[in-house]
C-alpha cells in the first residue's frame, strides 16, 4: 500500500497491491468515534445514505453494490472524498461500528470475482463550504467532467431532438400490457407448458389512452410499451418477436405507432439484453454467464418466463441489435428503454468462449446503450449506475427505498446521485415516486425534492404470492372508461403543479440541506431553491411560506420572494 501527497487536493492514493485474503481494506482517515460530529456517505445502489456517528449497537454492513464508485466522510470541519479507481466496478463499501468506533473499508468479493487490475482509491480533502456531502458530490462531478463526455441536457437539446422534446415537462408514461403469472408456476417453460398470458391492455386500448390524454390537453408524452413482445413482460427474452398477437400483433402495433405520432407524442418499446428464458426460440445455454465455479447464474424466484438466467452481454449484443433494427423499421423513436442494464452492478462471466470481467461488462453495456441511442435518438434504462450516466437520457428510478426499507445503519437518505448528475440525465427519484400522483403526498414531495420528472406506470402492480411490487401497491389503471378518465385527470393535475419546477431540469443541483426536522432545501446552479415541507405546520422562508406537506420554488436569494 502506497501513499502519495499531491498539491491539488489529493491527500492519498492507495494502491492495494497486497489485498488481504478477505478482500477488505480500511480507508485511512475514515474513522470516527461515537459522538463525533459528522457522518459517512454511502452511495448504495438501493439508496444513497448518511451514517451518522451516533451511539449504537455494534454493526457490520457491506453494500451489495454501489451506484457511484465513491465514499465520503465529514468529521468536524473537515471532509474527505474517496474515489475508487482500479477495480472500481467491483468495489463495495463496508461500514463497521465496534465498541463505538466507526470505520469504512473498500472491499471486494473475491469468491465471485478475479482481480484484473490493481485496486486503488484516491482520497481528496474538502474544507469550508465544500466540507459536506453536497461538496463531495460537486467534486466528484468535476472529476467526471474531466474524464467523461458529460454534456448538459441544455446543450444536448441543441443537437438531439429527442432531448429537446423532453425538456418542457414531458411525462414518461409506461404501460405494462400483459404478463404471465409471477411467481411462475412453471420455472422451465416450453411452448406446451407455458402459463396463460394475461392481457391488461391491447394496442387499441393504448390508443384510447392516447386519445384521452389529447382530450385533456396533455401536450407531450413519451409512451413506453412494456410486454408488447411475444409472451408479454419478461416472457421469452432474448426473443422479442413476433409481436404478441393477444395485444394486436404487428399490425396493431404499427397502427398504434402512427396514432401516437399523429397525437404529437413519442412511442418506444421496452427491451432486454440481460435476461434469458429457456422457452425462447433462440435459447442457447452457451451464451449464458458462468460463475467462478463454472455454474450458470440465475434468479431462483423466476419471472413471467420462468427461471431467469443471466445472459452474457458479449453474445447478447448482436441479438439485441436485431431487435432494435426491427423496432426502428416499425417506426419507434425516442428514449428507447433497455431494461435492467443500468440498475445492476457490472457482472463477471467465466465462460471460456466469452469471458468478461466487470470492466469488459461495462464496455459491452455501453455499446448496447449506444446501439439504442443511435437508432432511436435517445436511450433510457432502469437505473443510474455510474458507468452509464454519460450515455443515458432518462433513468426510470435512481433508488428503491427512499421512504422505507433502508438498511439499519442508514440514518438518512440523500440525493447524492442527483447532486452529481442532475442536469445531465433526466430521472425519477425512486421506485416509490413512480405514480406519485396517486400516492400519499410525501411521495410527490420526495420527487420534487430530488428533481424528478413525472413518471407514470400503468399496471405497475403485477406480481403475486409473497413477491413484492417494488413500485408499490397503489396503481394506475385504465381498464374502464372511468379509470381511464380519472387516471389522465390525475396526471394532468400533477403536470400543472409541476410546471414551476420544469426549468430546474436545465440546471445542476448544487446543494441539498436539511433546514429543520421536516424541511429540506435543494439549491440549483441558477440560484433557484426548492423548499419541501414534510411537516404539519407551514414553514416561514423569508417573505414566503411553505405550506404544510407542500413544496415551493423560491428565486435566488436577494431577488423578490
Amino acid at each position: 500500500m502506497k501513499n502519495t501527497r499531491f498539491k491539488n487536493g489529493v491527500l492519498h492514493v492507495l494502491l492495494m497491491e497486497d489485498l488481504p485474503e478477505q478482500g477488505s481494506v480500511e480507508l485511512p482517515l475514515f474513522t470516527a468515534e461515537a459522538g463525533d460530529e459528522g457522518y459517512f456517505v454511502v452511495p448504495y445502489r438501493e439508496v444513497c445514505f448518511l451514517t451518522r456517528f451516533l451511539s449504537r449497537e455494534d454493526e457490520d454492513y457491506t453494500t451489495p453494490s454501489l451506484i457511484l464508485p465513491m465514499a465520503g466522510m465529514k468529521k468536524g470541519d473537515q471532509a474527505y472524498l474517496a474515489v475508487f479507481e482500479g477495480m472500481k466496478h467491483d468495489a463495495r463499501i463496508r461500514v463497521r461500528v465496534e465498541n463505538g468506533r466507526y470505520t469504512l473499508s473498500c472491499t471486494y468479493d473475491l469468491d465471485r470475482i478475479t482481480l484484473y487490475e490493481t485496486p486503488s482509491v484516491r482520497i481528496y480533502t474538502l474544507t469550508g463550504a465544500d466540507a459536506d456531502y453536497s461538496g463531495m458530490a460537486r467534486l466528484y462531478r468535476e472529476i467526471q467532467l474531466e474524464s467523461r463526455n458529460l454534456v448538459p441536457l441544455k446543450e444536448r437539446a441543441l443537437t438531439h431532438p429527442a432531448v429537446a422534446y423532453a425538456l418542457d415537462g414531458m411525462p414518461v408514461v409506461r404501460i405494462r400490457m400483459g404478463w404471465k403469472p409471477v411467481p411462475s408456476p412453471v420455472l422451465e417453460q416450453t411452448l406446451e407448458t407455458e402459463p396463460e398470458l394475461f392481457v391488461a391492455a391491447s394496442f387499441q386500448d393504448v390508443e384510447r389512452l392516447v386519445d384521452e390524454m389529447k382530450r385533456q390537453d396533455i401536450e407531450k408524452a413519451e409512451i413506453v410499451l412494456v410486454g408488447w413482445n411475444v409472451g408479454g413482460h419478461d416472457g421469452r427474452w432474448p426473443q422479442a418477436f413476433p409481436v404478441e398477437e393477444k395485444m394486436g400483433g404487428e399490425a396493431g402495433l404499427l397502427h398504434l405507432i402512427q396514432h401516437v405520432k399523429k397525437a404529437g407524442y413519442r412511442l418506444v418499446c421496452h427491451t432486454n439484453a440481460n435476461d434469458a428464458y429457456r422457452i425462447a426460440d433462440c435459447w442457447d445455454e452457451e451464451k449464458l454467464i458462468r460463475n467462478k465455479q463454472g455454474g450458470l447464474c440465475f434468479d431462483s424466484a423466476g419471472w413471467g418466463g420462468g427461471r431467469m438466467y443471466d445472459l452474457c452481454l458479449m453474445p447478447s449484443r448482436p441479438i439485441h441489435a436485431k431487435v432494435l433494427d426491427s423496432l426502428k423499421e416499425l417506426g419507434t423513436q425516442g428514449f428507447h428503454y433497455v431494461d435492467v442494464l443500468s440498475i445492476v452492478a457490472p457482472r463477471t462471466c467465466y465462460h471460456p468462449d466469452h469471458p468478461m470481467n466487470a470492466g469488459t461488462y461495462v464496455e459491452k453495456a455501453r455499446e448496447i446503450l449506444m446501439d439504442a441511442k443511435q437508432r432511436m435518438g435517445g436511450v433510457a434504462s432502469e437505473g443510474g449506475m455510474d458507468f452509464a450516466a454519460d450515455l443515458l437520457d432518462f433513468a426510470l428510478y435512481i433508488s428503491f427505498n427512499l421512504l422505507s426499507g433502508t438498511p439499519s445503519i442508514a440514518d438518512e437518505p440523500i440525493p447524492l446521485w442527483q447532486l452529481v448528475y442532475h442536469g445531465y440525465v433526466l430521472h425519477n427519484a425512486s421506485a416509490e415516486t413512480v405514480n406519485c400522483m396517486v400516492k400519499p403526498a410525501q411521495h410527490r414531495l420526495k420527487a420534487l425534492e430530488y428533481g424528478s420528472i413525472p413518471a407514470v406506470y400503468y399496471y405497475s402492480r403485477f406480481v403475486g404470492g409473497n413477491r413484492q411490487n417494488w413500485m408499490g401497491n397503489t396503481d394506475m389503471r385504465f381498464s374502464t372508461d372511468q379509470e381511464l378518465k380519472n387516471s389522465v385527470r390525475l396526471l394532468k393535475e400533477y403536470l400543472k403543479g409541476y410546471e414551476p419546477f420544469v426549468s430546474r431540469q436545465l440546471a445542476t443541483m448544487e446543494r441539498h440541506e436539511q433546514l429543520t426536522d421536516q424541511v429540506y432545501c435543494t439549491t440549483y446552479s441558477d440560484g433557484f431553491r426548492v423548499l419541501v415541507n414534510y411537516g404539519n405546520e407551514p414553514y416561514a422562508a423569508g417573505n414566503a411560506a411553505v405550506p404544510a406537506m407542500d413544496a415551493v420554488l423560491l428565486p435566488p436569494k436577494g431577488k423578490s420572494e
